[in-house]
């Protein structure tokens, strides 16, 4: 609930001042004390802090009106209106110093006093709101400090001419220029989370005019389910916490994705609100899209077995455990329960921990301080903070270190970690969903991974079956993904297969499932001359040689360089199909880079191209 104005009197002793002490009581503020010199109004306002000073230029004693009232305000900080029954220029050069909110002419109209009062109150309160925003502004990301620095410039010089009225609105008028201008959303909430300031980016981005924004909830502009999710960060901020998260709204039936950084406002040590600065990065959203498992028929029994399960997993909030072999597509299963969840809104991370070195594994989940090791320079958030509202991938999770098992699993029981280094724990309303190609059962009880972690990740599974036992998949699988090379390698037209080709592709065993799957497609796709792509481009006729044995033909009247070519092209596919289309392994194979393998590629596509 708002407190009331507190107000402390300082007049004449005369019925006129009780009058004014009733009236003012009237209309809802709070008199805190009557006084009559200068001496008892520097002591009244030391114990009892008022909000603003009402002080008679008429009051006698060793200290005089100007005198008390810069006592006052320098030690408390107090608004002062001088009440006076003339004005002359030396009274106004002397008041200069305590930095007066006002003049009022005796007799006094209340009316006048009514309005004075509340603009010496807002006035204020707008040095204090602005001073927040300052302070939200410079922990904002980077390019925000850099286009609020010239805030933080205003701010310094409002500190150093705010003893003259004039500068301070001066500066004022500055600073709301600078947040009319910025691009980015910039608004206040109250405790109520009714909006009191925003700037035109946001009116611009909500396509609403400001009058119809503030004064009410989000609840009030998106409805209940929408706004959900933004009813819960408030309530985090407005207990103390300080929020950065990526997020999506739909507004006016378009998704929009912003970098949302919310911190509490606090005025004499109390919360009192909330600060806001959003960036639309909708735009950056859509060109870092990673492609999802399409939602379709499949065929096989298998799969539509997996695609009930994890649309029933996407309706939960447990943890879920995604299983499968190498290359089966984990990882856009989990992106496909993201995108069909509550938390599609939110981001969606990923990390792979067989990827990751176990010295830098618990820096990239939790993130660090500054200092906290060598090289740690600056703070830095980790995945896991980063998926605030939305869900993070542990791919490969039978990977992990049992220290950071442990830490792990304290996360999933509190939702709370610290950073390498840090001492204040951080509360993160994130999703896990961890995936792995190992029986984590056989891990436990090899000594490998924690049981109690196991349990606590194992809520809700979901297996993936490998290709060569959903094989009648084979054909949407195919259209998939050469929809998406296409894409990829911009090609002029839509590559397609041939019934028999089908036949063959069918009679593979495909042992690195439907990563295999896209490296033969999309090699096929290289080094093909024209869409139609056969047997030959594929080259998946097992080899029934030995294979540490080579038997290489060259055509009639061919020119040694198209022979060696011909040769590498041979060599590369042979290695890529024994490895499953694994370019890292195919590379060790041939005994070269894996840099060395994609340049190769891409220089046969190249080629093709030609």
């Amino acid at each position: 609930m708002k407190q009331p104005v507190k107000i402390l009197i300082v007049d004449e002793d005369s019925p006129s001042v009780m009058d004014l002490a009733e009236s003012l009581r009237g209309m809802s503020y709070e008199v805190t004390g009557i006084t009559h010199s200068g001496e008892g109004a520097v002591l009244a306002a030391q114990r009892q802090a008022p909000d603003l000073v009402l002080m008679s230029t008429a009051i006698t004693g060793d200290i005089d009106a100007i005198r008390a009232a810069q006592l006052i305000n320098g030690r408390l900080g107090s608004g002062v209106i001088y009440l006076t029954e003339y004005f002359d220029g030396d009274l106004l050069e002397r008041a200069k110093p305590t930095n007066p909110s006002g003049f009022l002419r005796k007799p006094v109209s209340l009316q006048e006093l009514h309005f004075a009062i509340d603009l010496a109150v807002h006035r204020r309160s707008m040095e204090q709101g602005l001073r927040q925003i300052k302070e939200m502004a410079d922990n904002h990301e980077a390019d925000v400090r850099i286009e609020l620095e010239n805030a933080r410039e205003l701010q310094i010089q409002i500190a150093e001419r705010r003893r003259t009225e004039t500068a301070l609105r001066e500066s004022e008028q500055r600073i709301r220029t600078i947040v009319d201008s910025a691009g980015d959303c910039i608004f206040i909430k109250d405790e109520s989370r009714r909006y009191t300031l925003i700037n035109p980016a946001m009116a611009e981005v909500l396509d609403m005019p400001a009058e119809s924004i503030l004064g009410k909830t989000d609840e009030h502009l998106f409805g209940v389910k929408a706004s959900a999710h933004s009813r819960d960060i408030d309530t985090r901020v407005l207990n103390g916490e300080r929020i950065e998260e990526e997020y999506t709204w739909n507004i006016k039936g378009l998704p929009l994705t912003f970098l949302d950084t919310r911190v509490p406002m606090v005025i004499d040590d109390k919360i009192v609100g909330i600060c806001g600065i959003s960036r639309n990065i909708t735009d950056r959203k859509r060109q870092q899209t990673v492609p999802s498992l399409v939602n379709q028929e499949y065929r096989s029994d298998t799969m539509r077995a997996t695609i009930e399960a994890a649309l029933l997993a996407a309706r939960r909030e447990s943890t879920i455990l995604i299983t499968g072999e190498s290359g089966t597509g984990k990882d856009h299963l989990a992106r496909f329960i993201h995108d069909r969840s509550p938390r599609s809104g939110g981001p969606f991370f990923a990390i792979n921990c067989a990827a990751v070195p176990s010295e830098l594994a618990e820096s990239e989940l939790f993130g660090h301080e500054a200092g906290s090791f060598t090289g740690a320079k600056q703070r830095k958030r980790g995945l896991l903070e980063l998926a605030e509202g939305g869900t993070l991938l542990l791919d490969e999770i039978g990977e992990i270190s049992p220290s950071i098992q442990a830490k792990l699993l304290s996360f999933v029981d509190t939702k709370t970690f610290t950073r390498v280094g840090g001492e204040k724990n951080i509360t993160v309303n994130a999703r896990l969903i961890v995936a792995t190609n190992r029986n984590l059962l056989e891990e436990v009880a090899a000594g490998n991974f924690r049981a109690d972690l196991f349990y606590r990740l194992n809520v809700f599974s979901v297996h993936v079956p490998p290709l060569r036992d959903r094989i009648e998949d084979l054909p949407v699988l195919v259209e998939q993904v050469l929809r998406q090379i296409s894409a990829e390698l911009q090609l002029p037209r839509l590559p397609w297969i041939a019934p028999d080709t089908m036949k063959s592709m069918k009679r593979y065993s495909w042992p690195g499932n439907v990563r295999e799957l896209k490296n033969v497609l999309e090699r096929a796709a290289i080094l093909s001359r024209g869409p139609r792509l056969d047997s030959n481009s594929l080259n998946l006729e097992e080899s029934t040689e030995d294979e540490d044995s080579l038997t290489f033909r060259v055509a009639e009247e061919q020119a040694l360089e198209d022979s060696v070519r011909d040769l590498k092209v041979f060599l590369v596919n042979r290695a890529l199909r024994r490895t499953g289309g694994n370019k890292t392994a195919a590379a060790r194979l041939l005994g070269v880079s894996r840099h060395s393998v994609i340049n190769y590629l891409k220089q046969v596509q190249d080629e093709a191209s030609v």
